[in-house]
């Protein structure tokens, strides 16, 4: 994906490094700092539950946001003026540590910034991958309007982007500023679930996922498209002795709001392909939804169902024949 989007895109970044404040917020301007800077944070809450209110003011060290770290292991944050929206004036990313012990963590989900007083646009990221990256474009690009965009930088068809929250903040600053946040998830999750159990004789299953969106949009919550399909994830099942006569194979993987193809390919104990079914040709994945494609992986002929179906929202069920 990244060579795809090395040959859309021609971005300057503009490299921030990673600061943390600590102390009190106290309604007065950092007096250490050139100019006028009041201390702004964001205590980023669970997804699932609600939270207790901010504290106007103390010391956060030592408290923690509980059940955070089960959903999320990176916090990134991105700053901007409202005056000058595509040029990024720094960043923040937090990491929770594989040592749950780790003194580290009990700050994670509290992110702590100084700013002048002003109009901002803040991003704020939550995934689970260490490489996720915004890019502040200015100049209109092949297939990219100027605007802020999300994206891997060591993301390609072996791995998945896994699940992603975020949420854009439009803040005033003339004092001191904390800030409750709840991010939102991005990502849809498709799954390819097999009806009839695995015969003898099959050593591999392949789910080859697509789209022509190779950005997200962080302004409008959208991909970007080019023309074209391309492979945004492959996944490759290799079928193991103790699988034969099990059901309910399940194949999954997480995208932003798009167009998305898939095809499915089964393959004999020789590693030669011996069927192919065109499982979607370009089902609407939507933000915070889960559709659910299942029908027979093994027996020729036969057609998928579709499930629209959100945990997190409602439910729909669409039925199809691949040809």
């Amino acid at each position: 994906m990244k060579k795809i989007l090395s040959l859309l895109v021609v971005c300057v970044m503009i490299a921030a490094a990673c600061k943390k404040d600590s102390g009190k917020l106290e309604n007065k301007p950092d007096g250490t700092a050139t100019g006028q800077k009041f201390p702004v944070s964001f205590k980023v809450s669970e997804f699932s539950s609600n939270v207790s209110p901010f504290p106007a003011q103390g010391n956060h060290k030592g408290q923690k946001v509980s059940g955070l770290s089960d959903q999320i292991k990176y916090l990134y944050y991105y700053v901007a003026k409202e005056s000058d929206s595509l040029t990024m004036l720094k960043s923040i990313k937090q990491v929770y540590s594989t040592n749950p012990d780790s003194p580290d963590n009990y700050d994670f989900g509290f992110l702590q910034d100084t700013l002048p007083a002003g109009k901002y646009q803040i991003y704020i990221i939550g995934s689970n991958r260490p490489d996720a990256d915004v890019y502040f474009i200015k100049e209109e690009q092949i297939y990219t309007p100027p605007g802020v965009y999300l994206d891997f930088t060591n993301w390609d068809e072996t791995n998945d982007i896994g699940d992603n929250f975020y949420k854009k903040l439009h803040l005033t600053v003339t004092q001191a500023s904390p800030n409750e946040v709840k991010l939102d998830r991005l990502v849809g999750k498709v799954n390819v679930k097999a009806l009839d159990a695995i015969p003898q004789g099959i050593s591999k299953v392949k789910v080859c996922f697509g789209t022509g969106s190779f950005l997200f949009d962080l302004g409008s919550g959208n991909g970007i498209y080019h023309s074209g399909s391309i492979p945004f994830r492959t996944i490759e099942y290799l079928i193991k002795p103790e699988d034969i006569g099990k059901k309910d194979l399940t194949l999954s993987t997480y995208f932003w709001e798009a167009g998305v193809s898939v095809n499915l390919y089964i393959y004999n104990a020789a590693g030669e392909e011996i069927d192919h079914k065109f499982v979607s040709n370009g089902v609407s994945l939507k933000k915070n939804t889960m559709v659910t494609f299942s029908g027979k992986f093994f027996s020729l002929g036969q057609g998928f169902r579709v499930t629209l179906n959100d945990q997190w929202g409602p439910e729909t069920n669409q039925g199809f024949e691949y040809p």
